[in-house]
């Protein structure tokens, strides 16, 4: 099945939901952004059934977005913390 999640900065696209919220994670991580609401999840399976994903389920991506990006920004800033006292253990 094809996914794809569109909000308001932009869509994304992907084979597994999961691969998808990764992607989201990671760009809006690196980018530092705000992901903003989710507009709809469809997905696109054989002979072009579609499957759209209901409010609840949008409510629940939204938040394993939200939880995502709270530990990219702490993984971020730990990785910074560890490097500056390498740096430190060298000066």
């Amino acid at each position: 099945m094809n996914w794809t999640i569109e909000t308001k900065q932009g869509g994304f696209q992907g084979s597994r939901l999961k691969q998808i919220i990764g992607n989201m994670i990671e760009y809006y991580g690196s980018n530092n952004q705000d992901p903003g609401q989710i507009e709809f999840i469809v997905g696109y399976g054989k002979n072009e059934r579609e499957k759209n994903i209901c409010q609840n389920g949008i409510s629940k991506i939204s938040d394993m977005i939200e939880e995502g990006l709270a530990s990219y920004h702490q993984e971020v800033k730990e990785e910074k913390e560890h490097q500056e006292d390498l740096r430190r253990d060298y000066e």
